[in-house]
């Protein structure tokens, strides 16, 4: 862990997040929507469709923005990326992401990166390589049970390639890579998916360098695991995703399991327990679950009271977009 580290930026107390999943916020440009069939398909939103609507998202009182993966990626949500220092095509380019950046900030709204150092897709050049040729030194990036075809994977997921970030030459290519969008870009903090993946010390140097370059960087994880294990993270991350508050407000006021006493009780240990220095992000839905207005059945008037629930809580609160025009989907 950091030793004497200064613990999260004083603009992260106040923060109120939005949170963008590119491919289906908005095309921008005048364009439509594609004609889909499923939820994976490729929807057709854009970074300028992001940038079109900058004055909406800070008109309803947001104050930064979290953009879900934006590297090239033949999925449609960004998690199997093949490059850690470009943009997707389909999403745009590299002067939309500076252009959004620049703008953003100039209408008060702080930038994260939704950062994945555990895995990414199968189509990166350094593993292509790495099971064409066994002589590659990319070999080393990888976790082999057999080589060439038996390799560790995120969820056992063939796409989804664990990369050894213990390797010194893997994990630079890694701390270049937040380097360069905090640094170089613009960004303001990181969004650390799935958080407990890698090792401890691979974040410490994460942290290093993100502070290196941008001394005022808020970094959260992505750790599902119960609150003592969030603690673990104290010293490397400025806190984490308040997952046990999201469910607990989902049994509450979505499926009537969590009576309000229990719930009352649940509050009175989760916020006791957790440090006022440990950042948790609150939040009542996202791109890995039910929408909130389908748990409650189309009942908006339970997820506004979710909603005012989660914003007099003591946790930076998130919103993801759509929940504030009442989408609602599995």
């Amino acid at each position: 862990y950091i030793v004497g580290d200064t613990g999260q930026p004083a603009w992260a107390k106040t923060a109120i997040i939005y949170q963008v999943f590119p491919d289906r916020f908005y095309p921008g440009n005048g364009r439509n929507w594609n004609d889909v069939y499923s939820l994976s398909d490729i929807y057709g939103g854009t970074l300028r469709g992001i940038i079109d609507k900058l004055d909406y998202i800070a008109g309803l009182g947001f104050t930064v923005l979290w953009l879900n993966p934006f590297f090239p990626d033949p999925t449609h949500h960004g998690y199997h990326a093949t490059d850690y220092f470009t943009v997707n095509p389909r999403l745009g380019t590299m002067d939309d992401i500076r252009e959004l950046v620049d703008k953003a900030q100039a209408r008060g709204l702080r930038l994260l990166l939704d950062f994945v150092g555990n895995h990414w897709g199968s189509g990166h050049e350094t593993f292509q390589e790495a099971i064409t040729t066994p002589g590659s030194p990319y070999r080393n990036w990888y976790f082999w049970r057999q080589y060439p075809t038996d390799y560790v994977a995120y969820f056992d997921l063939p796409e989804l390639t664990k990369v050894n970030v213990d390797h010194p030459v893997a994990r630079e290519y890694m701390l270049r890579s937040v380097a360069f969008w905090l640094g170089e870009v613009g960004f303001d903090g990181l969004r650390l998916d799935h958080a407990d993946g890698p090792s401890l010390d691979f974040w410490t140097d994460v942290r290093a360098v993100a502070r290196s370059v941008r001394p005022d960087a808020w970094m959260f994880g992505e750790v599902t695991k119960p609150p003592d294990q969030q603690l673990a993270f104290a010293g490397l991350f400025d806190g984490t995703l308040d997952f046990n508050l999201a469910e607990a407000m989902r049994r509450t006021f979505g499926m009537g399991t969590m009576s309000l006493a229990e719930f009352d009780a649940f509050l009175e240990r989760h916020e006791t327990y957790f440090p006022p220095t440990f950042s948790r992000p609150s939040f009542l839905d996202n791109h890995d679950m039910d929408r909130f207005l389908h748990v409650v059945v189309g009942d908006k008037r339970k997820v506004k009271l979710a909603a005012l629930c989660q914003f007099t809580l003591g946790g930076p609160p998130i919103v993801y977009n759509g929940t504030e025009v009442g989408v609602q989907q599995e």
